[in-house]
């Protein structure tokens, strides 16, 4: 009965880590700032699937992943991030289903990424979902259930069913 006390509270603790605000305290940036603001230039491209923006944040797109350095279509992915958003103005959207400190485990920001469409106004291109449906990503869900899944999914099909960029040239 000694030993079953104290396993019980660790087990407990263990717990309220997981499933209350406690998992914070395991987050890669115990001490990382999440900006007020969620309009932002972008200052740098990292590659297809990671920018920088103008207060030096690192924002790794939510629900995609691009090829990486020495893959199939990493240039063409990385391009055309840049021409999508480079030195311009993006807005970044949490997900709701999202890691308690919406970052990875490098420290980058989590986020869906919207650009304006100055035919219209207001920030309503989703760059996420743009990358996946045109083939220079795929969809990503991190094991997560995102708030805009389907929809990537769904964006994820029409590029192969269509083998647009990279399911036309590397698959």
């Amino acid at each position: 009965m000694k030993i079953i006390i104290p396993i019980l509270i660790i087990l407990l603790f263990i717990a309220g880590v997981v499933i209350g605000d406690g998992f914070q305290l395991f987050s890669p940036c115990p001490n990382c700032e999440e900006p007020a603001e969620e309009i932002f230039e972008v200052a740098r491209i990292i590659d297809g699937d990671t920018i920088v923006m103008e207060n030096e944040e690192r924002v790794r797109y939510l629900g995609i992943d691009t090829p990486e350095r020495g893959e199939c279509y990493y240039e063409e992915a990385n391009e055309m991030n840049k021409r999508l958003v480079l030195l311009k103005d993006v807005k970044l959207e949490k997900d709701v289903q999202n890691f308690p400190t919406y970052r990875d485990h490098f420290c980058r920001q989590l986020r869906y990424v919207w650009m304006r469409n100055y035919a219209e106004t207001g920030f309503v291109v989703n760059v996420n979902e743009y990358l996946i449906r045109y083939g220079f990503a795929k969809y990503y869900p991190y094991g997560q259930d995102l708030k805009y899944g389907d929809i990537l999914e769904q964006a994820e099909q029409e590029a192969k069913d269509n083998k647009r960029g990279m399911w036309g040239e590397c698959y």
